[in-house]
């Protein structure tokens, strides 16, 4: 009852201040002279009670400090207290205990002996996953691998994040820096593992949606698989009157990175080569391609930039040199396919690929594209014995920067793929791997990702200023207590 009476006393001073009604301002101190009677005769019936409501309003008040203190700091979950963990490639004991992820894989690996005799075991390992508001932190006690080489050797990690659906290497690349990452790092050279060699090779590549061409002049109901071959369908399109005469024209405009995995491609690339093979229904007058110079249609006098490609009804191939030198300031190439005839026509493309010539990729083992994102990151190993195992064996530790993961919500899962080229691998592979497709590196299919529980912490998280609503009522009801009595106190 006291309690009561003294937030609504508290409430009642409040608001006659508010509105600055004097009238009503006297009104409330008559109701107050009232009350203040009740409440005084309440106290002669227990004079303890103003010391436990004195001790309330202290209690109350370091309820309140305590929680706008936790609600201003960053949630750090248990692991953030690493400062144990030295990144050097030696699994100390107590240096990996309080991880967010302490996992057991087993591993059934080639048990043929190495060049020095060496023979990995079956069994388990271990990989231990941490953090604090800078880096992820990761170790591997690869307990089976018994093996000191490492000639060749690379290890590698791979993330999915914001629950990215991919089913193949190009999806998978495309969302590199936005939903996925990946890391592979060199063991024999200590460097992250590099993508590309000097040799020069070609690559096929093919369209992959309707975005790269508009049709401008013709009709046609294809879609872009209709330019590949083993589709057994051909790309047709009908002749449009313009003029007194049968035209059509079509028109491309794209990327490399929209038809291939080609990451630096400036510094890479070093011819493309556009690969038609079609025929008409009838012999036409003229069919030809024409290369932009840059973002202008070109002179189709000019014979250079403008090349003949087939007239007849038999099916040829057609293979003209697109000059990097035409590529937009925005490095996108550009190309038309036009033709025209005096009677009306259908001109089909039964393939249109282009062929790409640039440096081959160094494909690590079972990864076709061996592409590292994560730059910031340390990598170190060691062979010896640690905690979970007295034999000399492989482990690593690994940190990873969290400025590279600064464009994702973690509370979106955080998908995980690891593994291994070397002297650890599975029977009749070279490799080892940490996945839900447990024989096979399958980074491209977002289904295999094992997903981790690891609340994020990052100490640029801004801080919960607001107040909750239980907090108001704390407030309010602090407010009542200590008017009433001050209010006695002074009375």
């Amino acid at each position: 009852m006291v309690f009561i009476y003294g937030l609504i006393l508290s409430m009642q001073i409040i608001i006659a201040k508010f509105v600055n009604d004097q009238h009503e301002i006297s009104d409330f101190k008559d109701i107050l002279k009232k009350n203040i009677k009740k409440i005084l005769k309440m106290k002669k019936r227990n004079k303890k009670i103003y010391f436990f409501l004195s001790s309330i309003c202290i209690l109350l008040t370091f309820g309140i400090i305590i929680q706008a203190t936790h609600s201003s700091r960053v949630t750090i979950n248990n692991s953030a207290n690493l400062s144990n963990i030295n990144v050097d490639g030696v699994i100390e004991e107590g240096e990996w205990l309080n991880t967010d992820i302490n996992k057991s894989f087993y591993l059934d690996v080639n048990n043929t002996a190495d060049l020095e005799g060496d023979i990995n075991v079956d069994g388990n390992n271990t990989i231990y996953i941490g953090q604090d508001a800078q880096n992820i932190y990761m170790a591997l006690d690869l307990c089976g691998d018994r093996s000191n080489l490492s000639a060749g050797e690379w290890v590698g990690v791979w993330f999915n994040f914001n629950n990215r659906s991919f089913e193949n290497y190009f999806d998978w690349f495309n969302y590199l820096g936005n939903g996925t990452e990946s890391l592979i790092h060199d063991v024999d050279n200590d460097k992250i593992w590099p993508y590309y060699t000097p040799v020069l090779n070609d690559y096929y590549e093919d369209f992959r949606n309707d975005e790269s061409y508009s049709l401008i002049n013709g009709f046609s109901e294809s879609d872009y698989t209709h330019f590949l071959s083993y589709t057994g369908k051909d790309f047709n399109i009908t002749s449009e009157l313009i003029e007194s005469n049968y035209k059509y024209r079509m028109d491309f405009s794209f990327k490399i990175s929209d038809i291939a995995i080609l990451p630096n491609s400036s510094e890479v690339l070093d011819e493309f080569k556009i690969r038609i093979q079609s025929f008409s229904n009838i012999s036409i007058d003229n069919n030809k391609l024409a290369i932009w110079n840059g973002e202008n249609f070109p002179d189709l006098g000019n014979s250079d930039q403008v090349k003949d490609i087939n007239t007849g009804t038999s099916l040829i191939f057609d293979t003209i040199n697109y000059g990097l030198g035409n590529l937009t300031d925005d490095n996108e190439i550009k190309f038309s396919i036009l033709g025209n005839n005096s009677a009306a026509f259908k001109y089909s493309i039964h393939s249109l690929r282009f062929i790409i010539i640039s440096n081959e990729t160094t494909n690590a083992g079972g990864i076709d594209y061996p592409y590292t994102s994560l730059i910031n990151e340390d990598v170190k190993w060691s062979f010896g014995p640690s905690p979970e195992n007295a034999t000399d064996h492989r482990m690593f530790e690994i940190r990873i920067a969290k400025s590279e993961f600064t464009q994702y919500d973690p509370n979106k899962g955080i998908g995980i793929i690891v593994g291994g080229y070397g002297t650890l691998s599975f029977p009749d592979t070279n490799y080892w791997v940490l996945s839900k497709n447990e024989d096979d590196f399958t980074i491209e299919n977002s289904e295999d990702y094992i997903y981790i529980d690891l609340t994020w912490s990052n100490e640029d998280s801004p801080p919960d200023n607001s107040i909750s609503s239980f907090n108001i009522f704390i407030i309010l009801s602090l407010i009542g207590i200590l008017s009433l009595v001050f209010y006695n106190k002074y009375e």
